[in-house]
């Protein structure tokens, strides 16, 4: 009774195992039941072409590929944009941080320079100059510290896009592994099916089902082929596409310490460019300066000559009313010596003031013989002043010649003279 009972539980687990088995068939072979139905019609209407069933399964197996192709492009697109977008917001809030920074600085710098003009202004020159160089100071650790920043910028972006790029490719070959292993699974689940079916064909001896087993094992084959052609076509794409990733980060990485360069270049330039115009300004405010100057000095020349030209015909209008003088001068000396050179009268001279007293007589003392008469006196006078007068035409006409100015000298030293 227990080898009964024994053998009866033995029966059932397999005829459970193999109840199982043929539901998996049914459920993972729908295929295979289109593909039967397809060839009973064909059987019942008596054409046979296995050319067109092959058509048709490769049809529909490029179908499957092509749609399995394009999820799979889609996703590796999908998980590209997205590790960009990532760098791109991460770039953009640093770029913000820095531009909020430099916002400060620059605040800061233009309260530092409204307090160096101030200083100026009020006329401390060395507290301006102790904020110059302050300035200065500040203002080349900043640029080595930028310079800095942009190195560790650059390498910390190619840095993260080459993180970024492994990661896809361990999501990949994770994913790669994980089709493999469930591939390897159906292929495993495939031959024990297959065995079995084998098994119970060959117990059973039909020829239909080894006709299908067989048509199902060389689409089995073809299927495997075409995937692992697809499988390759895939690695080799993968290999470019992070070749050319590779290549484009080195290119932009290039562009941008080009771009670094030109604008590094450029701020020379510009530099260059207002310290030029900035000297030309000094020049022109020079040239205006000297012109100023120079027309100063002319027209004190100008005024000079005119004041010179004044006294002249002054001296001429002098000149020209003197013989007049000199005329009137003569008729008065004339005059005065006729009066001088009256004969002596014999009658005895009286006074006013004697005569108003009631004194009748006034003795006068002789003259003394060496003393001359008045109008020897008044030739001698008359000689002085011929004298004086020839004197003085003499200097208006012969010049003195003077020492030199500051005008003459500048003009000497300038080379407008």
């Amino acid at each position: 009774m227990d080898n009964l009972s024994f053998r009866d539980d033995v029966l059932r687990e397999l005829t459970t195992t193999m109840d199982q088995l043929l539901e998996v068939i049914n459920g993972g072979f729908k295929y295979t039941i289109e593909v039967k139905k397809e060839e009973q019609n064909i059987y019942s209407q008596g054409e046979q072409n296995e050319n067109g069933l092959e058509a048709l399964h490769q049809a529909r197996l490029q179908k499957i590929h092509e749609e399995f192709l394009a999820r799979y492009n889609s996703r590796n697109t999908d998980a590209v944009m997205e590790a960009i977008r990532k760098l791109e917001e991460t770039n953009n809030k640093r770029r913000k941080a820095s531009q909020d920074k430099e916002n400060r600085r620059r605040i800061h710098e233009l309260i530092f320079v409204g307090l160096v003009r101030y200083i100026r202004i009020r006329r401390n020159p060395q507290m301006a100059k102790k904020i110059m160089i302050m300035l200065m100071e500040n203002k080349d650790t900043r640029e080595r510290l930028h310079q800095e920043m942009l190195t560790k910028y650059n390498r910390r972006d190619h840095h993260l896009l080459m993180e970024a790029i492994r990661q896809l490719e361990e999501t990949r070959d994770i994913r790669r592994k994980a089709s493999q292993m469930e591939e390897s699974r159906r292929r495993i689940l495939q031959n024990i099916l297959v065995d079995l079916v084998g098994r119970t064909i060959k117990t059973r001896e039909t020829s239909k089902m080894l006709q299908i087993m067989l048509a199902m094992l060389e689409h089995n084959n073809k299927r495997q082929k075409l995937h692992q052609e697809l499988m390759m076509k895939l690695l080799q794409k993968e290999i470019m596409g992070t070749k050319t990733r590779v290549l484009q980060m080195e290119i932009m990485r290039k562009v941008q310490e080009n771009k670094q360069k030109n604008s590094f270049k450029k701020q020379l330039m510009e530099e260059l460019l207002k310290k030029v115009k900035e000297r030309k300004k000094r020049l022109n405010a020079k040239k205006i300066l000297h012109q100023e100057l120079i027309m100063k000095l002319l027209q004190k020349e100008i005024l000079g000559i005119r004041g010179r030209m004044l006294q002249v015909e002054i001296m001429r209008n002098s000149q020209e009313k003197w013989p007049k003088n000199s005329s009137k001068k003569q008729l008065t000396e004339e005059l005065l010596s006729d009066q001088l050179e009256k004969p002596d009268v014999a009658d005895a001279f009286l006074p006013r003031k004697l005569f108003l007293f009631r004194v009748s007589t006034f003795s006068c003392q002789p003259q003394p013989s060496n003393c001359s008469s008045s109008s020897h006196l008044y030739e001698e006078i008359d000689n002085y002043r011929k004298g004086v007068s020839e004197e003085r035409n003499n200097c208006y006409c012969e010049v003195k010649p003077k020492a030199r100015s500051m005008k003459s000298r500048l003009k000497k030293f300038l080379g407008l003279k």
